[in-house]
């Protein structure tokens, strides 16, 4: 009986993975002594570079994150939020709040009174 193409190939495969695994199953020549742990060697603190300070500016005082602010509205006739009995024009609005401003910037100038005006 001679054997057949098929059963000559599935033992050429089942031997070639045996040959290549040989040298991974078989122990060393020679045993290997695994190595000891050695911890790294420490500085001295006193011969360790010291980190250096960075100076950082203190963050600003609540005093100066404050603003006030203070404004004049002259209303006219056609504004938004501006009351119904408001008659005066949009140009003569403008020119009262040039009066205004020209009296703010006055030296004797009192904001506030100008403000209640």
């Amino acid at each position: 009986m001679r054997p057949n193409l098929s059963t000559m190939f599935f033992f050429i495969l089942a031997a070639v993975p045996m040959l290549g695994c040989s040298s991974l199953t078989s122990p060393p020549e020679t045993e290997i002594e695994p190595k000891k742990y050695e911890p790294p060697a420490t500085v001295p603190a006193a011969t360790r570079a010291q980190p250096q300070l960075i100076p950082v500016p203190p963050p600003p005082s609540k005093e100066e994150e404050r603003v006030a602010a203070s404004h004049v509205l002259v209303s006219y006739k056609g504004a938004r939020g501006a009351a119904p009995t408001v008659a005066r024009t949009k140009d003569q609005a403008k020119k009262r709040a040039q009066e205004v401003l020209k009296k703010a910037k006055g030296a004797q100038a009192d904001f506030a009174a100008l403000a209640k005006k």
